[in-house]
């Protein structure tokens, strides 16, 4: 009888640490999720070229739509694909550029949350 009351101490004792552990645990994780949340801008990195665009140059000058995806096309003969030099470009232009052209480009067409780039940044200030 003894022996069954010793071990199921020990059981209770185990199961209590182990449930104090584990709410310290998640505890941790959250503090930890929103530390990082509130420490990101987003977006990170913001491609040079539209989405499954291929990018020719490395630096965006020569961006080409390979899979013709958008409204925009070329005018040049057939199995010309539309080439565009994005170097210049500032994030309101791209975004006003791929909008008109129903294309998606993680970054510039979403990725600002419920503004777009072209929305100038708030700032506040006070008046005396």
């Amino acid at each position: 009888m003894y022996l069954f009351y010793t071990m199921a101490n020990f059981q209770g004792t185990v199961l209590m640490i182990t449930g104090i552990l584990l709410v310290v645990c998640i505890i941790l994780i959250i503090v930890f999720l929103y530390n990082s949340k509130t420490e990101l801008e987003w977006p990170p990195l913001v491609g040079d070229c539209p989405d499954y665009w291929i990018d020719l140059s490395g630096n965006g000058a020569r961006c080409v739509n390979v899979h013709d995806l958008g409204t925009c096309t070329n005018s040049d003969p057939k199995y010309e694909h539309l080439n565009m030099n994005f170097t210049t470009y500032d994030d309101c232009a791209k975004f006003n550029w791929a909008q008109g052209c129903g294309v998606s480009w993680d970054g510039i067409t979403y990725g600002y949350g419920m503004t777009s780039p072209c929305e100038p940044t708030t700032t506040e200030t006070t008046t005396t």
